[in-house]
């Protein structure tokens, strides 16, 4: 069995977005399938742990590993970092008065670089049905908008507390 891993790449330089970091979990794994499962992450900074979290990381990386362990497998996990400041910009998909407008290009460019990239690199699954997208808050959002916008990308989407307010709930 192999130890999971942690690896920080980049910074990317992003079209219309700017440079970001991306964090990629390799759960252990008994009988890790081969593509493997992926869920992509937004606001990759709190994906991991608290130190680049604004309020507290999330640990994905333990419940993947806890799943690892009793189910013998678990997707791997990739946080997409988000720009601070610039996060309402890239994860509101509608521009509005407060920003956004920016997450279709952020899509473009996972869907045709950081994806193809991830796949040859890990043995990632590219069939939607074991490929999922999540987000919290304004990442959920854009990770709704990116299971329907994006649909031969992302098959399976996780949004917690998603922020559907945004844009006077467009998402609708």
């Amino acid at each position: 069995m192999t130890d999971h891993v942690l690896h920080l790449l980049g910074p990317f330089d992003i079209p219309r977005i700017g440079p970001r970091r991306v964090r990629v979990y390799l759960p252990p794994g008994r009988k890790a399938p081969s593509p493997r499962p992926v869920l992509y992450v937004f606001d990759g900074q709190n994906v991991f742990d608290d130190g680049p979290s604004f309020a507290g990381g999330w640990h994905l990386h333990k419940t993947a590993h806890n799943l690892a362990r009793s189910a013998g497998a678990a997707p791997v996990i990739v946080g997409v970092d988000h720009g601070h400041a610039e996060r309402i910009h890239e994860l509101g998909p509608w521009p509005t008065p407060r920003g956004g407008g920016r997450t279709d290009a952020l899509l473009d460019w996972m869907g045709a670089t950081l994806m193809p990239r991830l796949r040859d690199e890990h043995q990632l699954s590219s069939d939607p049905l074991h490929v999922g997208i999540g987000g919290s808050s304004l990442g959920g959002l854009a990770a709704f908008y990116a299971h329907f916008r994006r649909p031969e990308l992302f098959g399976l989407v996780l949004a917690m507390s998603p922020s559907f307010w945004f844009a006077q709930g467009k998402i609708f």
